[in-house]
């Protein structure tokens, strides 16, 4: 959660200078980045390119209009976990590939998507770049076309691929 409030932070500060209220004391290097992808008003479809990420969204997919969109992994508690909030809860086993608040897609300042590690253990992979903590890079933009989405490492069964709805 601290991550994901530094970045929109970042991205104050950046609309703060852009507008002439004040100078940005940062490195731009620190700034989110611009991204082709736009937002439309049908959002867009994340569906599954593994036999266990397509179990667990359904051959429809899933349908994403309302951001920030939390993807995370499903406890195995009766109750809701009190330190998740996901819009999407993963199953998965051990050796765990999904961590409980993994990331989540977003928009940026400038209107475009872009996805956020929200402190994983493993990382995400968007389309072929990790983000994480093991890389200390926490946000990718997503393109114009379709995207590719892995939580956790090379091996993992959760892939996607992510687009703008039709």
């Amino acid at each position: 959660r601290l991550r994901v409030m530094n970045v929109k932070y970042l991205a104050a500060l950046e609309a703060q200078e852009a507008a002439g209220r004040g100078k940005l004391a940062l490195p731009a290097a620190a700034l989110p980045k611009s991204t082709s992808l736009r937002p439309s008003a049908t959002g867009l479809r994340l569906l599954g390119q593994t036999p266990a990420a397509q179990q667990a969204l359904g051959k429809e997919g899933v349908q994403i209009r309302t951001f920030p969109f939390r993807i995370g992994r499903k406890t195995g508690r009766a109750t809701a976990d009190a330190l998740s909030l996901n819009d999407l809860y993963l199953p998965d086993g051990e050796p765990f590939q999904v961590s409980r608040n993994h990331c989540a897609i977003d928009l940026a300042p400038d209107g475009s998507y872009l996805v956020l590690d929200r402190g994983s253990t493993l990382g995400t992979v968007v389309n072929g770049e990790r983000i994480g903590s093991t890389v200390r890079v926490f946000e990718a933009p997503l393109l114009a076309e379709q995207n590719t989405l892995v939580l956790g490492n090379s091996e993992s069964p959760f892939r996607f691929q992510l687009s703008r709805a039709a």
